[in-house]
């Protein structure tokens, strides 16, 4: 299955920015739900991440991924799949003769609320890092700053890739978009990266994965 989206390359390295299907998100959305709902399963994981986050919701049991074969790990391999795909196709790889292995090494959910925010960092013990939203609360932005001109970011997620450039590099250093329900980022786990606060009412529930990704010759 193809995704549908783009690969964002007017930065350093790559983005690519996906769209969930309809069916996608409802099954993302029932499993999810269905963390956060049974006690047992609500394992928070955030002592363990970056996060200024109540509770992060950890999708490995102790033994693995209790979920490994099912459609749910499925869905998140076919956005880091296409990802390296067009990544080396943009190389010139031969993909016919090259075998991708992809092995989801963590993965979890961040369940923010007003206030809470990620601070820049970057991710490790892996090369491919991914998020994807699954609920989007309505921000309350600040009338007198947008009075003023000042375009909101309250609620981004910021790519930080250098310090800033002038325009006759043809490089940019940093980059943030406003999520929305059924958005997917893939992403190089070193890049730095980061969540602003927001204001309003409810949740923003993402889920965010690791992946370690390998390439070997085919025989």
């Amino acid at each position: 299955m193809t995704p549908k989206g783009t690969m964002f390359k007017n930065f350093g390295p790559m983005i690519g920015c996906y769209k969930l299907e309809n069916e996608q998100l409802s099954k993302l959305q029932e499993y999810s739900n269905n963390i956060l709902d049974i006690p047992e399963l609500n394992v928070n994981y955030g002592k363990s991440l970056a996060g200024q986050i109540h509770n992060e919701p950890y999708l490995m049991s102790k033994k693995g991924w209790h979920w490994k074969q099912n459609e749910i790990y499925n869905i998140l391999n076919i956005f880091t799949r296409h990802y390296v795909r067009s990544y080396l196709s943009d190389f010139a790889y031969d993909l016919q003769q090259t075998k991708i292995n992809t092995e989801i090494k963590s993965a979890w959910l961040v369940d923010q609320r007003p206030g809470e925010y990620n601070p820049i960092h970057h991710h490790t013990g892996s090369n491919l890092s991914s998020v994807l939203y699954l609920d989007m609360p309505e921000i309350q932005h600040d009338s007198e700053l947008l009075e003023k001109g000042k375009q909101p970011v309250d609620g981004q997620i910021a790519f930080v890739n250098n310090s800033n450039r002038i325009i006759e590099e043809f490089e940019m250093g940093e980059i943030s978009w406003t999520p929305n329900v059924g958005s997917v980022y893939v992403f190089p786990s070193r890049l730095l990266h980061a969540v602003n606060p927001w204001k309003g009412k409810g949740r923003r529930l993402s889920l965010s994965w690791n992946t370690e990704v390998t390439l070997d010759p085919k025989r």
